[in-house]
């Protein structure tokens, strides 16, 4: 894939210090809908979609999460359940101070 075609450096050229003239909603609109590290005039992008790169990133998100699952379930729920059952009573001040360091 070519970095800079010429439309792109045809675009370069013409707003070649006056970084302000192509800051439009519609730039503002694509930065914000497909956000980069650093705002930039030209971005390459791939003239087709990649599936087996799409496909690797479904695959990372999906393990991801149930990695994220797994871990609540194994660690956050069980806590929940408990401070759930402790909170239905009225809270005795005294049985907490044991507790506080």
């Amino acid at each position: 894939m070519e970095r800079f075609n010429n439309k792109n450096m045809r675009i370069i050229e013409k707003y070649k210090g006056s970084f302000d003239k192509f800051l439009t909603v519609k730039s503002y609109t694509y930065y914000v809908i497909v956000p980069t590290y650093c705002y930039q005039l030209v971005f390459p992008k791939a003239k087709r979609i990649r599936f087996m790169w799409l496909a690797q990133k479904i695959l990372q998100l999906l393990a991801l999460s149930l990695a994220t699952l797994f871990i609540f379930l194994e660690y956050t729920f069980p806590l929940l359940t408990q401070s759930k059952n402790y909170f239905k009573r009225p809270i005795n001040f005294l049985d907490i101070y044991p507790y506080v360091d």
